[in-house]
């Protein structure tokens, strides 16, 4: 079965790190909802500084469609109030699996 592999990084300031989790931690039953989501998985570097989300989705065009999904309007207005505090910031990145 094809997967397509979702990495997030979540860079964060001590003062809104339970902020940031909590949004995070929010997001899940979200995610958990949507079609063709095969796993999550959230970690938290030792220093308290950053997190790393895990996705794993059946297609691509499954991650395409959960980012479209109204399921996340209120979650949204946190989340871009809290990166709007210019004290967290993320990043994405995408992977396809390949054989090997």
């Amino acid at each position: 079965m094809p997967s397509f592999i979702v990495v997030t990084r979540t860079f964060y300031e001590p003062e809104v790190r339970e902020r940031v989790l909590a949004a995070a931690h929010a997001s899940y039953p979200i995610f958990q909802k949507q079609a063709g989501l095969v796993a999550i998985r959230m970690h938290e570097d030792h220093e308290h500084t950053h997190t790393m989300t895990v996705m794993e989705w059946q297609t691509k065009e499954a991650h395409e469609a959960c980012l479209r999904s109204p399921d996340f309007a209120d979650w949204s207005t946190e989340w871009e109030a809290l990166i709007a505090t210019g004290k967290a910031r993320w990043e994405l990145h995408t992977y396809q699996a390949i054989a090997v």
